[in-house]
């Protein structure tokens, strides 16, 4: 009986946790409930630390360097581009330094999404920090966060 009583509580507190979030995103891929992204989360923790080493244990490594030279052009103009999306979403269109009262409304500036990156073991490890972490913060923020 105590365990029916902790999973109602729980799956209650759950559904009043979610209605508290910015309905604004309601119908937003991937931001209807979190277990999407919990999924993927954990796929990917499973490939990388389990079944991609399993995989590549008896294989030649692959020759990634015009692949990997694209993607980090690539990744260093989409970074110029969400820092040009971040001042001009906050400072370089209206917003101060001081703490500004959230807009809530669904006006074009108040939409636009914010997105605030030599050992080779410590960088492999901040790389699947950087890909378990990013895709759950602006879930947290634009989902659960209450509006009040």
């Amino acid at each position: 009986m105590a365990f029916n009583e902790f999973t109602s509580r729980a799956v209650h507190l759950y559904d009043e946790f979610l209605k508290k979030g910015d309905p604004r995103v309601d119908g937003w891929f991937l931001m209807d409930s979190p277990l999407p992204q919990a999924v993927f989360l954990i796929s990917y923790i499973y490939f990388v630390t389990s079944l991609g080493p399993r995989l590549m244990e008896n294989r030649k490594a692959f020759t990634l360097r015009p692949i990997l030279i694209v993607y980090n052009f690539s990744s260093v103009a989409l970074s110029l581009y969400m820092c040009y999306e971040f001042v001009m979403s906050g400072w370089g269109t209206g917003y101060s330094f001081q703490c500004d009262l959230v807009d809530y409304s669904h006006s074009p500036q108040a939409m636009r999404v914010r997105y605030t990156p030599r050992n080779q073991g410590t960088v492999m490890d901040l790389k699947r920090f950087t890909c378990i972490v990013a895709p759950a913060v602006p879930y947290q923020g634009t989902s659960t966060v209450p509006l009040s």
